[in-house]
């Protein structure tokens, strides 16, 4: 069986840098120069929720922040408003004549998380209660009232124009009110002197729905999970049935009769260097990476055997680019994807 590595990128950061991931990836791991590159039609998070085998009726009822929600220790959902979670993330909205569109999801230093996390609490406290994720990369909201509404996590919706991703439901209309009213006082916390200074991309805040807890279905069907990181741990907090928790490099070296998938946050997250001594050890025929790409992702695929195939000219992060480049023009037009080595 082909292992899989999957990058989730779920905070979104490198997929709105990609020359300077893909330049990074390639220096970290220069065999992957070789390597077929296929650009896949949806991000990371969601890719990875397809190679785990959902059940359809349970795979449109998951949410990524479902996952992180349910990763949290038992104690900080105690004495909350018996309502369902909001997750709510620092972004950067770019606004035009006569849309805006999400472009970022922010990586505020804890100075500003902390002062934004007090005005939030002050202008809301009769709206909702306000919890800091234990990452202190976001919040989470419980609503003093039951809302029906649905809004995505941001992943899903990089570089598309508002009218793509607004709040649904019922209650939707709530939602889009606090999110204007945050707007109003993140631009007035922006037009006052501070210390450290106001970052000037901060410009919205997003909510993300948690929805109900996922059906993993057959054991047997299930393909074995390792990995680090937030994901990791809100898939194996939320029930994922075969999971193995083990260190990377004894997971690169295993040979499988079943399917094996490894999980990670960020392309930091991941030992490079373990891994270019096992492409170099051969110890499997292939192994896929699935990388943010935009708001999209890349499938790289190494086999140990492509380093002998000397007429094969190593890509530079310049050539993967602009063939990356190429696809993502034409899933528009044409194919949802994309193959450089044919």
């Amino acid at each position: 069986m082909i292992p899989q590595i999957f990058i989730t990128d779920y905070l979104s950061q490198a997929a709105l840098q990609p020359a300077e991931m893909l330049t990074a990836l390639l220096e970290a791991c220069p065999r992957l120069r070789l390597a077929n590159w296929q650009l896949l039609p949806s991000p990371p998070v969601q890719q990875l929720f397809s190679a785990l085998r959902l059940p359809p009726q349970s795979s449109q009822r998951l949410a990524l922040a479902t996952l992180l929600h349910a990763r949290l220790p038992a104690s900080t959902n105690t004495q909350r408003p018996q309502t369902t979670p909001f997750a709510l993330l620092p972004v950067h909205l770019a606004m035009r004549r006569d849309t805006y569109s999400l472009n970022s999801v922010l990586n505020l230093s804890i100075p500003v998380f902390n002062q934004l996390s007090q005005q939030l609490h002050t202008h809301f406290v009769d709206d909702f209660d306000l919890q800091p994720d234990p990452s202190q990369r976001f919040w989470w909201v419980w609503p003093k009232r039951p809302l029906e509404a649905m809004s995505p996590w941001p992943q899903d919706h990089l570089f598309q124009q508002a009218i793509h991703w607004q709040p649904s439901g019922p209650q939707g209309a709530v939602i889009r009110q606090w999110s204007n009213e945050m707007q109003m006082l993140l631009h007035n916390l922006a037009s006052q002197p501070s210390e450290p200074p106001w970052p000037a991309d901060l410009n919205g805040l997003w909510f993300a729905s948690t929805q109900t807890a996922p059906m993993w279905g057959d054991v047997q069907q299930s393909p074995l999970l390792s990995g680090s990181g937030e994901v990791y741990a809100g898939l194996l907090a939320s029930g994922y049935p075969h999971s193995l928790p083990q260190e990377f490099a004894t997971w690169l070296g295993q040979r499988r009769q079943t399917p094996s998938l490894w999980v990670a946050d960020s392309c930091s997250d991941l030992p490079w260097q373990t891994l270019a001594e096992a492409i170099q050890a051969r110890p499997w025929a292939r192994l896929d990476l699935v990388l943010p790409f935009a708001e999209c992702s890349v499938r790289v695929s190494v086999k140990p055997s492509q380093r002998w195939q000397f007429w094969r000219r190593p890509r530079t992060a310049e050539d993967c680019l602009q063939t990356l480049e190429t696809a993502l023009a034409q899933r528009q037009t044409g194919p949802a994807a994309l193959t450089t080595h044919r």
